[in-house]
């Protein structure tokens, strides 16, 4: 027999309180059990092995991708100040030899390849990632000098450049092409 408060909650359509059997149902089905918790963690694991890899190898790409574009950024930065110039304005390493070491920006006021006292220093961009190599390929290998027309040439003369420099890192490569007039950025290390 219903309670009187039972009742007049029925009466009203107001849910009735769940009665014991139920709570006790209630009580045993909350929570996870030791079998369910580690099956999720098994599977979480075996997930998370297959997907380093791939994450470690997106990382790397990444990484070679900011610094072929740091690199071309600067080479536009350096075509597009000489041009604003009207002298010569080259890209070099920032130690004068290895481009690993970082590059800079700078007017090359003699036209002699080399950064001297009186050049002045446009930008300075970091050192690419620890690991990332660099190559020259038909290029002078420690300047670029654009003239005041915004064409790449060799120092101290007129001659036009054609080459490429060619990045690589963790066994992927990334490649700037260089043409007198265009520079473009490709995969690999091939500029066809």
């Amino acid at each position: 027999m219903p309670l009187p408060e039972q009742a007049s909650a029925a009466q009203h359509g107001a849910l009735s309180l769940p009665t014991e059997p139920a709570m006790s149902i209630l009580r045993c089905q909350r929570g996870f059990n030791l079998i369910e918790t580690m099956t999720v963690m098994a599977v979480s694991a075996v997930l998370g092995l297959t997907a380093a890899p791939s994450m470690s190898d997106f990382l790397s790409r990444q990484r070679l991708t900011a610094a072929t574009q740091e690199l071309r950024l600067a080479m536009e930065l350096a075509r597009s100040e000489a041009v604003a110039r009207g002298h010569r304005v080259a890209i070099g390493p920032v130690d004068g030899r290895d481009w690993r070491s970082g590059w800079q920006v700078y007017g090359d006021l003699d036209d002699d390849g080399e950064r001297d006292a009186g050049d002045p220093v446009l930008r300075v961009f970091v050192a690419p990632e620890r690991g990332v190599q660099i190559e020259t390929r038909g290029l002078p290998r420690t300047v670029l000098s654009f003239d005041d027309t915004g064409y790449i040439r060799w120092s101290g003369s007129n001659g036009l450049v054609l080459g490429r420099m060619v990045m690589r890192y963790r066994g992927a490569a990334s490649t700037v092409c260089i043409a007198a007039a265009r520079i473009r950025t490709v995969q690999g290390d091939s500029c066809a």
